[in-house]
């Protein structure tokens, strides 16, 4: 299986992790109690045990509906078009296709593309609209769209894209140079503080036979074009990037222990079959650091000691706002005051996420895969736990979200793509929302 298949699968996992109740693995995650009473103001909300751990929610009950909030303009991640097809705009709106664009704009629901040209059958260059050959990442940061497409010989593109005069300019080309030496995967990360990150990767293969990847991760001015490479230790290892402020990154590497029974059901393919004991001497616990881009300092912020649990899910980040778990409790990290706050206190929890401004938790019945569960939220601030209708369901989440935008969200449902404003979301009118 190729670097770019394997990259394609993870990013699919990711997106989907927080539609079932499966168990996301972890230290201490198997354990807990059912949602109880919490608090009625901002601060810390620890739920108590129901009577013989019993699933009994006695949650704040939405006599109105909740606030819904713009998307934050900073630390915002690309969509992910080759899969999901669709990308938020800093308005009420998204863009979609992997080639040439349209718009849709939620207030009117009008869709557009973004060509002018009278007799335009928007399918090449010529045609306003156009974006690439095939574009994989997609994001609207401050007005102006950035992407990643094929350049149709085996190489990777990093475009810029007026939505308004489509003016399109090429900011870096990864060419390949031959067979023996290419690219296999150029992939976006997130936008913030003017910069964004990329990941690059490399394969080169030996005229006699054999192969190996490189890897570099690079932070990317988008005023100068400087490319700044982050340190090859948070490169070769699974760290990824958290989120950007100033000169400070917040790195995190996710890679949950594995029981000697999981690794030889699946984790011996996947780590090239070195023994369970190898695997054990060469895995780097889970840790979120903050690093200093200036100084090459670091601080660790939470670690697998402490029972951290970092989330499968994407849309762990909000503005400059981290989420992750230690042990029972849910924490924020704000990057801007370097500051942890433990927002709620839940056992069972199996995953968790930020959207809207708000946590969202899924606690299972048992903390068993397929036990049942319930899914909870609550405003980032602190405040009530609101138990999410979810249509009834206890077995997995109803509408699964990928893409959020200022007054809507873009999810599956029923097994196909639809998009549903935050209103009729949290109303549990899922039947309102759309195809797209």
């Amino acid at each position: 299986m190729n670097k770019r298949l394997i990259s394609l699968l993870l990013i699919l996992c990711l997106a989907l992790s927080c539609w079932g109740c499966e168990k996301t693995p972890g230290p201490d995650s198997t354990t807990g109690t059912v949602p109880g009473e919490t608090t009625e103001t901002g601060g810390q909300v620890t739920v108590p045990t129901g009577s013989e751990g019993a699933p009994q929610p006695e949650t704040q009950e939405m006599n109105t509906a909740p606030e819904t909030f713009p998307c934050p303009e900073e630390n915002i991640r690309p969509a992910y078009v080759e899969m999901f097809g669709a990308a938020a705009s800093g308005s009420n709106g998204y863009y979609s296709g992997n080639k040439a664009l349209k718009y849709t704009d939620m207030d009117s629901g009008k869709t557009v593309w973004l060509c002018p040209q009278p007799g335009c059958i928007h399918q090449d260059e010529s045609c306003q609209a156009w974006m690439g050959s095939r574009v994989s990442y997609l994001c609207d940061y401050r007005g102006t769209l950035y992407a990643i497409t094929e350049d149709g010989n085996g190489g990777y593109l990093f475009l810029t894209k007026d939505p308004a005069t489509g003016e399109r300019k090429v900011l870096e080309h990864w060419e390949s140079e031959n067979e023996y030496q290419y690219y296999s995967n150029v992939a976006l990360g997130i936008f913030a503080d003017g910069k964004c990150t990329i990941s690059v990767e490399k394969r080169i293969v030996a005229p006699e036979g054999g192969s190996r990847e490189e890897a570099h991760t690079y932070i990317y001015d988008l005023a100068s074009g400087i490319q700044e490479e982050l340190p090859q230790e948070y490169t070769e290892n699974g760290w990824g990037i958290g989120g950007m402020y100033g000169d400070f990154l917040l790195l995190t590497h996710r890679d949950e222990l594995m029981t000697e029974e999981e690794y030889a059901e699946w984790g011996e393919d996947f780590y090239g079959g070195i023994s369970y004991e190898e695997y054990l001497k060469n895995r780097i616990p889970s840790e979120i650091r903050l690093y200093n881009r200036k100084t090459g300092e670091t601080k660790t912020i939470a670690s697998e000691e402490e029972g951290l649990i970092l989330s499968g899910d994407p849309a762990v980040r909000y503005g400059y706002t981290y989420v992750y778990q230690k042990g029972d409790d849910i924490c924020l990290y704000d990057l801007q005051t370097q500051q942890e706050q433990v927002i709620v206190t839940m056992e069972r929890v199996i995953n968790f996420w930020i959207l809207d401004h708000k946590v969202f938790l899924i606690q299972s019945f048992d903390g068993k895969p397929g036990s049942g569960c319930y899914i909870y939220f609550m405003d980032m601030d602190g405040g009530p736990l609101y138990l999410l209708p979810n249509g009834g369901s206890t077995d997995a989440m109803e509408f699964g979200i990928v893409v959020e935008g200022d007054g809507f969200f873009i999810g599956t449902y029923h097994s196909g793509m639809r998009v549903i404003s935050k209103a009729d979301f949290y109303a549990d009118r899922y039947d309102q929302g759309r195809g797209y």
